[in-house]
């Protein structure tokens, strides 16, 4: 399984198929394989999945550094690799918390990418104000729990929020290694709803064909960050996955492979 030292942190992948590369990039608190099933069902190319900062085998979080600023940064190098193998930009597809790097790739180094696959990205910042005063209101309480120490609690409430059925009763050694992980999430609000990078000002860069994908039955926050990044990317093609949640990479492979796989034939 490959791995190299990428935007100063260790960034370990796997791959899977053969043909044109797409860089794949997990959601919080999971792993390059996340999304395994549905690169095992693309008709071409070659997926390759990275673990994310602090995630798999992949380098700690540098708590001197932004966590977004780190993530980004071992995802732009690894994207240029690709590229400079391709002889062209890659084709990019994130989910939650993998696709607000994706976006912010494809805004800071659209030269990398050729089109990219949103899957409900947690910009929070995109939404309209309203709509993100009402979610910071529901998700102060998952932080207080975090902040006061209070673990376990806390994590129920992120995997019930946003794990969809059953994620919650998850098992042991699953179990520890989310809750070994839960800090990162309250790091990345910087980002995601202060938008400290700039990416909401600098949507009008993406020139590349974007997908919004979200689950019919998601958090209400998700349409609405859909809507807000739907307004303002050029050539943007929104897709609800009935009946699937904010966990759709794991429930529904097959659906999301074949509109990845639409979505790439229309290009051509």
């Amino acid at each position: 399984m490959p791995e190299a030292r990428l935007g100063g942190t260790l960034c370990h992948w796997t791959e899977q198929g053969i043909g044109p590369p797409i860089l794949m990039l997990h959601c919080m608190l999971a792993h390059g394989g996340a999304w395994r099933r549905v690169a095992e069902r693309l008709p071409e190319g070659r997926a390759v999945m990275p673990d994310l900062v602090g995630h798999g085998r992949s380098g700690p979080h540098d708590p001197a550094r932004d966590l977004h600023d780190q993530a980004t940064e071992m995802v732009r190098a690894l994207a240029q690799r690709l590229a400079d193998e391709a002889g062209g930009p890659v084709e990019v597809a994130g989910h939650s918390f993998g696709g607000t790097l994706a976006l912010r790739l494809a805004v800071e180094a659209p030269h990398l990418v050729r089109a990219l696959t949103l899957v409900e990205p947690v910009y929070f910042a995109a939404a309209a104000p309203e709509a993100r005063r009402a979610f910071e209101a529901g998700g102060g309480a998952f932080l207080r729990l975090f902040h006061e120490g209070q673990v376990e609690a806390a994590l129920q409430m992120f995997l019930t929020d946003w794990g969809g059925p059953g994620a919650a009763a998850v098992p042991e050694p699953q179990r520890s290694y989310f809750r070994d992980r839960l800090g990162l999430v309250a790091r990345a609000d910087a980002a995601t709803l202060a938008d400290r990078p700039g990416v909401i000002d600098g949507l009008d860069k993406v020139r590349c064909p974007v997908l919004l994908v979200e689950g019919g039955n998601s958090p209400a926050i998700v349409s609405a960050i859909q809507d807000g990044l739907a307004a303002r990317l050029p050539q943007a093609e929104r897709l609800v996955v009935a009946g699937a949640g904010h966990d759709v990479v794991r429930s529904h492979p097959q659906s999301l492979a074949a509109e990845m796989a639409r979505h790439h034939s229309s290009m051509v």
